[in-house]
């Protein structure tokens, strides 16, 4: 599946809550840093990747809150904030979705 897809949206119930987007800037350039930016229910979420490494991490307000891994062919992600787990874990999969990894 490929897909040049740079916008997505969150729906629940049919209600939109909120989007994922790609963000190129020239900073994340710079720094080999591919990143979405994920807006749910008013909260900004920004989730991203160094693209030498497997760890994908979501920060909010600059704070790591959730991570993920990549070792061979297994999958590991630490979501502790339990009201927003379900959005965090498929924003993570959408990343590793969009940027192949």
């Amino acid at each position: 599946m490929w897909s040049n897809q740079t916008e997505w949206t969150i729906e629940e119930s049919g209600e939109t809550v909120g989007d994922i987007r790609t963000e190129n800037t020239v900073r994340h350039a710079v720094e080999f840093t591919e990143v979405l930016r994920m807006t749910y229910r008013g909260e900004t979420y920004q989730i991203r990747s160094p693209r030498l490494s497997r760890r994908i991490e979501v920060r909010r307000d600059k704070k790591t809150i959730a991570t993920s891994h990549r070792k061979r062919h297994l999958l590991t992600f630490d979501v502790p904030d339990f009201e927003t787990q379900a959005v965090l874990l498929a924003g993570m999969i959408l990343f590793r979705l969009h940027f192949r990894e």
